[in-house]
């Protein structure tokens, strides 16, 4: 259970203390030219869980605080955690922010995340993050021990999201034979049944 607990601390950690409760003062901080290197110590408590390589590094977190703010977000109306799922060695967690925006129009940011964790511990092995907002037309990923960002098409991603979530919660991978092996499954139902309507068309002839 204090593993479990562990692992859990890495993800709402800093979102809840950072991003809403201390909002006005992150943003604030995030004016330009600040620098991680003069990052109020009395905020650095809340970093410390948070690996400094991977998914949750510090630096990126700042980063992603600045891209939204110059998304137009201004100040967010809520913000609540959803679903958190545990597997065996792996963590889903569930993100949603709401707000106005710069113009008065409402906006929504949902982050995803999906990691697996080294075996018994709280180190994070693999992850990756998906930031999707219509509102915002923002639709990025970044894998684990990546630092930038990507962007995606939102349709492609959402399928990767569910597959790369399948895959962490499973511990496995699939392999290119297994891809293969479904493919050609797919496909023989399709020529057997082409098969079986040109034998019609011969015996009604």
């Amino acid at each position: 259970m204090a593993l479990q607990e562990s692992r859990s601390r890495v993800l709402p950690t800093l979102w809840d203390h950072v991003y809403r409760r201390q909002f006005a003062e992150i943003d604030r901080m995030l004016a330009p030219g600040m620098m991680w290197e003069v990052f109020p110590a009395f905020y650095r408590p809340y970093f410390a869980p948070l690996p400094i390589e991977g998914v949750f590094d510090p630096h990126e977190t700042v980063n992603y605080f600045k891209t939204i703010r110059e998304r137009l977000l201004t100040e967010p109306k809520t913000f609540k955690m959803g679903e958190q799922r545990h597997g065996e060695e792996s963590l889903t967690a569930h993100f949603r922010t709401e707000g106005i925006d710069a113009d008065g129009k409402p906006f929504d940011v949902k982050h995803d995340v999906f990691v697996e964790f080294v075996p018994g511990e709280d180190k994070i092995k693999r992850g990756v993050e998906y930031l999707d907002s219509e509102s915002l037309n923002l639709h990025m990923k970044r894998d684990a021990n990546k630092q930038e960002w990507e962007e995606r098409t939102p349709a492609s991603g959402a399928v990767e999201g569910k597959a790369r979530q399948s895959t962490i919660e499973a511990g496995t991978t699939p392999s290119a034979s297994q891809t293969q092996s479904q493919a050609e499954q797919v496909k023989e139902p399709a020529a057997s049944q082409t098969g079986q309507a040109s034998e019609q068309k011969s015996s009604q002839a």
